[in-house]
């Protein structure tokens, strides 16, 4: 955040907690500006100071009068309205993954959990082993196997993804292997299978789990000898495709239920990756809304909105069981129906909230919603207080709470702790 050399009042508290807040720092050299890279920028300008005529997509403006009676509810909206307006300009890049993630697949994050599932999937992509995508429903399942194709040696040939739990039993065999004229009533020619269809490339086998008994043991011998025959064909034919399976559950738990074979699981379940949900990716909702915002406004042709603190606040505690699908359901909501630009009524958030007349006061969410809500509150107070204490130590902080290290950190990234502002707060 840079300041114009023509400040010359006394900023306030509200400034600097909301420059920490956002990560960035103050500075007073406008000619800084020569010598900036193209990361996000917020320049606050001063009366009777007036905003460049063209400004990069990396810089944003704020035009303040009476900075000194600024409070910090206001300064942080200003801050964070300036910061979201950058970043639904710009391509949200994490410069630690390959730009394939972001560019073609919109797979934005810079959470620790996604960057490592991301690197995952790019180790996999170089080489040609059988892969599991293990992630909840909307965490971006398949776009991640998509990406690991094209990132892998086989890029040049097909990507061919099929639901194997929106097909019957029958359909199935004849959907990935295909089938020959008169091999069943309807088959009034040969068709070629999605396994033929993928030689030399990439068969996506989307909910793999739901995947009948039968299914499994076709789709095990064709791994094992690379040989299948279509529906009513005695002629055995051999394709060339990489197999990648994705799953919202556990394919380990069905293989003890018997519900997969055992080795089934182990042929195709080589490597794994596993998705993290929103929820546990920390700071990344706000990302990803960035991402969502402009997107909607840019489909709709309509000026950009922008989340205000309060429903920032209430997107890091939401649940999201639908991830990226519901993420995109609620923010769409609040942009059809909030009538401010800056968008900062919770209640939109629920549909059935958005919909009620009743005062906030007098409405009661259902029993896990509120849990959920005491619970994360707990966590919050609980964690400032122990970093508080430690001056920012992670490790002293877990043992206060008898917690593993690494789980006391899921945590801090879950209520976007960050160690350095408590240690700051020490010295």
């Amino acid at each position: 955040m840079i300041l114009d050399d023509s400040c010359d009042v006394q900023l306030g508290e509200a400034i600097h907690q909301a420059a920490s807040r956002h990560d960035l720092e103050l500075c007073t050299e406008t000619s800084l500006l020569k010598s900036l890279s193209r990361a996000p920028t917020i320049v606050i300008l001063f009366n009777p100071i007036s905003p460049p005529s063209i400004r990069p997509n990396h810089i944003e403006y704020i035009h303040l009068r009476n900075p000194g009676d600024l409070s910090l509810v206001s300064t942080e909206t200003l801050v964070s309205v300036a910061e979201q307006k950058i970043l639904q300009r710009m391509s949200l890049k994490n410069h630690r993954l390959n730009s394939v993630f972001f560019e073609r697949f919109n797979l934005v994050g810079e959470s620790r959990v996604f960057t490592r599932a991301m690197n995952l999937i790019e180790r996999a992509a170089d080489t040609d082993s059988r892969v599991i995508i293990e992630g909840e429903t909307g965490t971006g399942k398949e776009s991640a196997a998509h990406a690991l194709h094209v990132l892998s040696p086989r890029a040049s040939g097909p990507f061919v993804p099929i639901n194997c739990g929106a097909l019957t039993d029958d359909l199935i065999q004849s959907e990935l292997f295909g089938h020959v004229k008169g091999a069943f009533t309807g088959a009034v020619d040969n068709k070629p299978g999605l396994v033929e269809l993928a030689n030399g490339g990439t068969l996506f086998l989307d909910e793999i789990d739901s995947l009948s008994t039968r299914a499994q043991v076709s789709l095990l011998r064709f791994i094992q000898d690379g040989e299948y025959r279509p529906v009513g064909s005695r002629k055995t034919q051999t394709s060339d495709v990489r197999i990648i399976g994705a799953t919202n559950k556990s394919l380990r738990t069905l293989v003890s239920r018997g519900k997969f074979r055992e080795d089934l699981y182990y042929r195709v379940n080589v490597l794994n990756v596993k998705l993290p949900p929103i929820r546990n990716r920390g700071s990344d909702v706000f990302l990803l809304s960035q991402q969502i915002l402009a997107k909607i406004a840019q489909v709709l042709d309509r000026t950009p909105k922008y989340l205000g603190t309060n429903l920032i606040e209430h997107l890091h505690k939401a649940e999201l069981n639908g991830n990226y699908r519901e993420l995109e359901s609620c923010l769409l909501r609040c942009f059809l129906l909030s009538p401010s630009d800056v968008m900062d009524d919770p209640t939109l958030l629920n549909e059935e909230e958005s919909d009620s007349s009743d005062s906030a006061e007098d409405r009661i969410r259902p029993f896990s919603l509120e849990k959920n809500a005491v619970v994360a509150r707990f966590e919050r107070e609980y964690i400032h207080r122990a970093l508080t204490q430690t001056g920012g130590n992670v490790s002293k902080a877990a043992a206060l709470a008898r917690k593993e290290r690494r789980t006391f950190t899921r945590l801090m990234e879950k209520h976007r702790f960050e160690r350095l502002s408590f240690t700051r707060a020490k010295s």
